[in-house]
């Protein structure tokens, strides 16, 4: 049997400090349309960028996609286009020239879980790790449900 911890966090909109978007509070994927797009190499985020446009009725114009998340920042400060960020699991940019703006579209939310094995031993120091996380995450990120039997 397993537990699984699950947090619910936002993904943001990278922009340059200059945008004409990064004044507002939050975007829609409809003010997006004329924007050229720089993602991180892989599917979940590339897969969620064409969902969110599809829906708000475009394709999105990818203008680079990069191996590095760093190299996503370079490119967005730069100014060549704006980027999907997650809330977690990328460092914060804060101070590189870049504004995260929350996206309006319900959509624009992931999980991320933890789970474990009820059944099996945790060394001593996996019991604290795991413990640690689930901490974190409910101190900082709203948690859909509390640890749940799968």
């Amino acid at each position: 049997q397993l537990t699984l911890v699950a947090a619910v966090v936002s993904i943001l909109l990278a922009l340059p400090l200059d945008h004409p978007l990064a004044a507002r509070d939050t975007i829609s994927f409809q003010d997006l349309r004329q924007e050229s797009f720089i993602q991180v190499n892989g599917k979940e985020l590339q897969d969620h960028l064409y969902a969110c446009c599809q829906e708000a009725g475009f394709e999105p114009n990818v203008a680079f996609v990069c191996d590095f998340p760093t190299t996503v920042c370079d490119f967005v400060e730069m100014g060549i286009g704006v980027a999907l960020f997650p809330e977690i699991t990328w460092y914060n940019p804060v101070g590189r020239g870049i504004v995260l703006r929350p996206l309006q579209e319900r959509t624009s939310r992931r999980y991320i879980s933890v789970s474990w094995r009820s059944s099996t031993y945790l060394s001593r120091n996996a019991r604290l790790f795991r413990d640690h996380l689930i901490g974190y995450m409910r101190e900082h990120y709203p948690l859909p449900d509390t640890e749940q039997p799968l």
